[in-house]
């Protein structure tokens, strides 16, 4: 199991909105767990585009 490590960010309030609209209608779980999916997704990309240059 991976361990996770508690931060803390500022985020835009239209995208916490987004965020929170997206954990009401059980998307996510919890804002945390939105955020997690939504960087490691963003980081996964930019190392597959990274890869074909």
């Amino acid at each position: 199991m991976a361990t996770t490590t508690k931060i803390a960010i500022s985020i835009d309030k239209k995208v916490l909105t987004r965020v929170d609209r997206l954990v009401r209608n059980k998307i996510f779980t919890n804002r945390s767990r939105a955020i997690q999916i939504a960087i490691e997704e963003k980081i996964s990309r930019f190392d597959k585009s990274r890869k074909k240059n």
